[in-house]
């Protein structure tokens, strides 16, 4: 019997700057604004539209695979596409759940490990609307007691790298202390051949290759395998998809396989050679840098997050005690919050007494200040090469973020004389010098978001009352009124003029900016606010063109183009595009616009090399198609 079956594991790590809410400009995602927009274009939009050469079939690939996203990225899709959420609705049979912020869960103390276990499951159960059965163990890092902890939450099977399994069997099942849980251990050759080797090259052979060989085959690889790490690739997932006949779901395959008994080794993963070492020491595993660059500041990092940790866990709960009926299951139930549920909905739920405002506050900058340092732990943080890389300074911001909220200036002290032993490749101050030069300056005081808003009103891009980020904002004469979501903290602040972080004038330049009079582009275009980067520059010369779309002259969006050169489209490709998707978005509502949209389209296609483009416009005018259709 031939059997072959994909899984493609989501993730993205917590991307928002803890001070605002909002996902701060990451340069390196250019020509986007950060590292989700990039992704969700080049990967998770392709899966959501595949097809092959008949573009009129659009077949998403989650109808004939299992998978999982982070509940990181499902937070950010369901705030910023939740359309997709919808549609992908649809194929919640082939779902299944994972640790909340990625952290690595045997490294993570029990109570904190339950706490991920939980969180996965009930954002899980907040997208789809029912208990999982699948767990996906972040980087597949495993030992006993989490499995156990798995079945205790009602998990039926997981999945795992072969060298973590005692039988060669690809199905397979453990007992644990809580009782058996079942375990697909996917094909190492085949899943190393899709995600790094030449297997993608051609679909008919591969399906050819694998439709000689009896038993049951498991391809695991990152979903964003396919669009972001290697361009077009979803077209040869799904004719490999259409084309076998003896493709099944991991769920499918569980009604007629029988699992073998097995042993699993412990403290392994699937990323690296030395079990979890990459988590925790310079073990030799790291991915970009320089050749000569080590990783001797992961032990300090996690040794530093550790010891902030376990403090604040003991500040949370000596404030949760005497307010709350059960404090641990309540922090369990605050992943409702962090999903959407108001804190005033929370609190009513598990207080024990009615509660003064300035007692709610606390006890929610507490549970914010967990939430926090959990977000800390997110593994991208040790995975790379370098301490001063994007994903260990934004777990750095959250230990900041979390420190600040719990108001105890000893902490931080201590702290930082842990992380000052943490040695840097690039910075000759270490950890201390990457505090001060990269995490310090992405803190953003209340009095610059307070500026912002008033700036914004002013230019009336936003309306004089509404909400930004973690804030409900309220313009009283020349004050605004900030009330924080987080914590229900209420304060009024003059709007007295600050300097500017750069996301917040990335919004400035961005966030629904068009209207009337175009008074917030010609602001920008004087630097009134500050010295623009050449980012924010490219984005202000494409305005113009958003403009002329969403007022549907597309005349005038042609004469735009025409006026750009080559090299301007090629480096702007996937921003323009972005800008055509939402023209795009609108011909759901009035297609007789598709002909002379069209026409936008051709141009803004002449001349450029496909190659140039990353991944984006392809399966966006495939959306076109479906809407034609």
């Amino acid at each position: 019997m031939k059997v072959l079956s994909f899984h493609c594991h989501f993730h993205q790590p917590p991307r928002e700057n803890p001070y605002t809410g909002v996902i701060e400009l990451e340069e390196s995602a250019f020509p986007f604004k950060n590292w989700n927009e990039r992704v969700f274009r080049e990967s998770y939009l392709p899966h959501m539209f595949a097809h092959e050469n008949d573009t009129s079939n659009i077949i998403p690939t989650f109808s004939r695979m299992s998978f999982n996203f982070s509940a990181s990225i499902k937070s950010w899709l369901l705030s910023e596409r939740a359309w997709f959420i919808d549609r992908l609705k649809a194929f919640s049979q082939n779902a299944i759940a994972c640790g909340f912020n990625h952290t690595i869960l045997p490294l993570d103390p029990i109570e904190d490990r339950k706490v991920q276990i939980v969180w996965g499951i009930k954002a899980f159960e907040k997208v789809f609307g029912f208990r999982p059965r699948g767990f996906w163990l972040p980087e597949l890092a495993v030992d006993k007691k989490t499995l156990s902890m798995l079945v205790e939450e009602g998990i039926s099977w997981i999945i795992l790298a072969p060298h973590q399994v005692s039988t060669g069997a690809g199905y397979s099942k453990f007992k644990t202390q809580s009782g058996e849980i079942e375990i697909f251990a996917y094909n190492s050759e085949l899943s190393h051949g899709v995600a790094f080797g030449s297997l993608l090259k051609n679909a008919d052979e591969f399906c050819k290759r694998i439709g000689s060989k009896e038993g049951f085959s498991l391809i695991a690889v990152d979903g964003e395998t396919f669009g972001h790490h290697h361009k077009f690739s979803e077209f040869w997932l799904i004719r490999v998809l259409k084309s076998c006949p003896f493709v099944k779901t991991l769920e499918e395959v569980r009604k007629f396989l029988k699992p073998a008994e097995c042993e699993i080794q412990e403290m392994t993963s699937w990323s690296c050679a030395h079990g979890i070492e990459r988590w925790k020491s310079d073990c030799g595993c790291s991915t970009g840098g320089k050749e000569d660059w080590h990783q001797r500041w992961r032990e300090p990092l996690r040794r530093a997050l550790e010891y902030l940790r376990e403090n604040i866990k003991n500040e949370l709960f000596k404030g949760l005690e005497g307010a709350f009926k059960e404090p641990y299951e309540a922090l369990l139930d605050y992943v409702d919050v962090i999903m959407g549920t108001s804190a005033e909905e929370f609190l009513q739920k598990h207080q024990k007494r009615k509660l003064s405002l300035a007692e709610k506050v606390k006890i929610l900058k507490l549970l914010s200040a967990y939430k926090f340092i959990s977000y800390a732990f997110s593994s991208d943080g040790w995975f790379f090469a370098e301490l001063s890389g994007i994903e260990s300074v934004r777990n750095l911001l959250f230990a900041k973020r979390a420190m600040d909220l719990v108001g105890n200036l000893e902490l931080e002290s201590e702290f930082l004389k842990i992380i000052a032993g943490a040695e840097s490749n690039v910075y000759a101050g270490g950890g201390l010098e990457v505090w001060q030069k990269l995490v310090l300056k992405r803190v953003i005081k209340e009095e610059e978001v307070a500026f912002f808003l008033k700036k914004m009103i002013d230019l009336k891009v936003f309306s004089p009352e509404g909400r930004f980020g973690y804030f409900e904002y309220k313009l009283k004469g020349n004050r605004i009124e900030l009330k924080s979501r987080l914590t229900l903290e209420k304060k009024v602040i003059e709007a007295k003029e600050v300097g500017l972080s750069k996301e917040l004038l990335w919004r400035l330049s961005r966030e629904e900016v068009i209207n009337g009079d175009f008074g917030l582009l010609r602001a920008l275009e004087k630097s009134e606010l500050g010295g623009l980067s050449e980012y924010a520059k490219g984005v202000l010369q494409s305005l113009g063109f958003l403009r002329a779309l969403r007022e549907k002259n597309y005349e005038r969006a042609i004469e735009i183009l025409k006026s750009l050169d080559l090299g301007f489209k090629a480096a702007n490709s996937e921003l323009l595009g972005h800008f055509l998707e939402e023209a795009i978005e609108e011909l759901y509502k009035e297609p007789k616009e598709v002909k002379m949209l069209l026409e936008v389209v051709k141009l803004f296609n002449e001349g450029l090399v496909l190659d140039k483009m990353v991944s984006t416009w392809h399966f966006e005018n495939f959306r076109w198609m479906e809407v034609r259709r």
